[in-house]
């Protein structure tokens, strides 16, 4: 279950109310808390989330503030981490609050507004006794006069409106709000709207080309979610979302731009991409084994690779999964748990999953005719042949002591492969109609693709088989929303497998460094005015989607030679001289003669280097040189910006070290003024190297830098070609930093 932690306190000027925790959360609070008979909050966990909670309302209207702005609010949490927890607290808290209306997105996809729906319901009915909350789904808009009679109760219960996010249903209740009768009784009271996964489907599609062509179109979804704010005065917007990357970027004049977050912590139990990827700060998990490189040949791709026969690597993770469900529940018998599930995601397409499920229908009819067979014959014995293989990889995360035999375990696969329930989750028709009855089989196996995405929460997923990848670039969003392999699994981390593409490995592991970058920064923010609009991500990964967002993001790609050789102006020459010759003062008159004893990268000669000086410095004292250093125009002054923040996420992770040199020492270079335009020039830093055939012949300035961790080269020189009267200022410094290919990456900014 969650334990949520509340990094950051909220910042005072943004606090909009001071809200209290009443016997509506406490009660859901206590129903959610561990007992001896079923695992949930610890104390500190449930101290923890009535702390996020009280903050999230805090940045809200009061209830009867019908006269402030509306205001937008932004939730940031991992994957399947407990958001839903989450908002379900902020619900009783607000029904605490006098709050009479709230209004929850809960998706795009019917199953999962369902879910979402089935669980508020459960959760909040904590005391039938206490007439605290009303429901209404989806109401059409003949149900108005419902809204009016649960507004009219004198237990003046929350009414709770769980609504698909389309623009059909938005509209209904646009509809409704807007009736006479239903203002009436509304009187002076604001409405909570919270918006589950609200980086989907919420934002405009028509974000870029309206920046683009100076257009002011809306897609249809984002449209009726406006025209329901409209309808309701003072309405407080609750966004909630792991994958913030488009909240975060879209123009911050959109009506759905957020001005305040929380972010959510989880608890010990949850496994995300730190623990799952053999990266977590804490201790690496299974030595990041967990995840299991599907090969190549057998990674489905509808055009490239359309498989014509079930893929062994499927067979494998079959096997896994039934050995899973004989240890954890047959042989470990782990608390609590009483089936294991498996996710199959293969494709977008249909027909793709209708093939895979065919295949794992068949081989589950092949092995319980097999095991139907005598023991002695072939068919039995050449399966439990095939499981006892699997059993060393099954248990290879288990304690050795305790650990059974292939004998004293093999009796349980019969019964586990015979009590498996096969769903295909597509949203066609001939899915089941009755939902998933998650604790009615031993094992289920659910194969489909959008529908198992973002949102939608398989119960105890083990083992999860996904060759679903992306040729080329992806959105980073999208991927991370494929992880429904993240959760609170740490009862049975021990059977949990994800089998995937190498390179959806090595993407997931470059997502997850960016993810704790971002975070990191939001937990020091105590708004979102004082945070850059950008998000860091390696060249391989967009942000998200392109259409949402404006045309003016600029992509700040932080690898190999970063020049800051334009200049602005005089006043920009005489500020940075002063900047550098007060950092040389103080940090470069110990720095040690440029020589290959102690600058051995490449092994140079004597001669040209020993003009240089170099010194290994601390980030935390380069962080400083570059805020005060002043770039030349808007796109240095965003890459400086990145560069910065970067340095930091790096201290923050341990690579502390840069290395600092000062090119020719105390000689200062020539260089020619290169006119950009009236306002802006550029000079050319570097000195090429030498066409003399010599021994101690020079390199040139490009190739002095360290291949395994940042380079700053400082760079005296003086500007030709200045005009008389600035000719007294011709002398200043550049700057240009090398960021080696291993700690390459790239930041999109929204240009403001």
């Amino acid at each position: 279950m969650t334990e949520i932690v509340v990094k950051k306190g909220p910042s005072a000027a943004s606090i909009l109310q001071e809200v209290h925790s009443g016997p509506a959360f406490e009660e859901f609070l206590q129903s959610q808390k561990a007992t001896a008979t079923k695992s949930g909050l610890s104390d500190l966990g449930a101290y923890n989330l009535r702390a996020s909670t009280t903050d999230i309302l805090n940045h809200c209207n009061p209830h009867d503030a019908v006269s402030n702005r509306e205001t937008t609010h932004l939730v940031v949490g991992y994957v399947q981490s407990g958001k839903t927890m989450s908002f379900t607290g902020v619900l009783a808290m607000a029904r605490d609050n006098g709050y009479r209306v709230a209004i929850v997105l809960t998706g795009i996809t019917t199953n999962l507004q369902g879910q979402t729906s089935d669980r508020l319901a459960q959760d909040l009915d904590c005391d039938p006794s206490e007439d605290r909350y009303s429901f209404l789904d989806n109401p059409s808009p003949n149900e108005a006069d419902s809204v009016v009679k649960a507004l009219r109760l004198s237990d003046k219960p929350l009414l709770i409106i769980p609504v698909l996010k389309h623009k059909k249903y938005l509209n209904n209740l646009t509809q409704i709000f807007r009736n006479s009768m239903v203002q009436k009784a509304m009187q002076a009271e604001t409405v909570l709207i919270i918006d589950d996964e609200a980086d989907q489907a919420s934002l405009n599609n028509f974000g870029y080309s309206n920046s683009k062509k100076d257009e002011d179109r809306e897609s249809a979804t984002y449209a009726a979610i406006l025209r329901l704010r409209a309808a309701l005065s003072g309405n407080s917007y609750i966004q909630y979302t792991a994958t913030p990357q488009a909240n975060l970027l879209i123009a911050t004049m959109d009506l759905l731009s957020p001005k305040t977050h929380t972010l959510l912590q989880p608890g010990e139990g949850y496994v995300g991409g730190r623990k799952f990827f053999g990266m977590d700060e804490g201790g690496v998990l299974f030595d990041g084994h967990l995840a299991i490189p599907i090969p190549q040949s057998e990674v489905y791709h509808r055009k490239q690779n359309p498989l014509k026969d079930m893929p062994e690597s499927l067979r494998e993770a079959m096997m896994m999964h039934v050995w899973a469900v004989v240890l954890v529940i047959k042989w470990y018998k782990r608390k609590g748990i009483r089936q294991l599930s498996m996710m199959v995601h293969p494709t977008d397409i249909i027909s793709g999953n209708v093939t895979f499920e065919k295949w794992i229908r068949d081989e589950l009819r092949v092995w319980s005719d097999s095991f139907d067979k005598p023991t002695w014959h072939q068919n039995h014995i050449m399966l439990l042949e095939q499981f006892e293989r699997i059993l060393p990889a099954a248990l290879q995360f288990y304690p050795q002591e305790g650990r059974p035999a292939f004998d004293e375990v093999k009796c349980f696969l019969p019964d586990v492969v015979n009590d498996c329930r096969v769903y295909r989750i597509t949203g066609e028709s001939n899915d089941d109609p009755k939902g998933i009855k998650w604790d009615a089989h031993r094992m289920n196996i659910l194969v489909g693709a959008q529908m198992l995405n973002r949102g939608f929460t398989v119960e105890k997923l083990a083992t999860t088989y996904m060759p679903r990848h992306t040729v080329g670039q992806t959105n980073a969003d999208t991927i991370e929303q494929r992880c429904r392999f993240f959760g609170y699994k740490m009862s049975y981390i021990e059977s949990c497998r994800a089998y995937l593409p190498s390179q959806s490995i090595d993407d997931y592991k470059d997502y997850v460094n960016h993810e704790e970058e971002l975070r990191s920064l939001l937990s020091k923010c105590s708004s979102l005015k004082d945070y850059e609009h950008s998000v860091m991500l390696t060249p391989r990964l967009r942000p998200t989607r392109r259409n949402v967002l404006p045309k003016k993001v600029v992509s700040s790609r932080l690898s190999g030679w970063l020049k800051f050789e334009r200049m602005s102006g005089i006043k920009m020459v005489i500020e940075n001289k002063s900047t550098i010759e007060d950092f040389v003062h103080h940090h470069l008159p110990t720095a040690h003669e440029f020589t290959f004893t102690n600058y051995d990268s490449h092994k140079y000669q004597d001669g040209e280097m020993k003009k240089h000086s170099l010194k290994e410095m601390s980030v935390n004292d380069i962080i400083p040189l570059l805020s005060d250093y002043t770039a030349g125009n808007f796109t240095d002054t965003i890459t400086k910006s990145m560069l910065i923040r970067y340095l930091g996420y790096l201290a923050d992770i341990g690579h502390e070290a840069v290395k600092v040199i000062f090119m020719s020492k105390d000689a200062i270079r020539e260089r020619s003024k290169i006119e950009i335009d009236n306002d802006l020039w550029r000079v050319e830093a570097f000195q090429g190297r030498s066409r003399i055939n010599e021994p101690d012949n020079y390199v040139g300035d490009t190739n002095i830098y360290d291949p395994e961790i940042i380079t700053v080269q400082i760079h005296h020189i003086r500007i030709k070609g200045l005009p008389v009267s600035e000719s007294a200022h011709a002398e200043t410094y550049v700057l240009t930093v090398h960021v080696p290919e291993r700690l390459a990456t790239q930041y999109h900014t929204t240009a403001k």
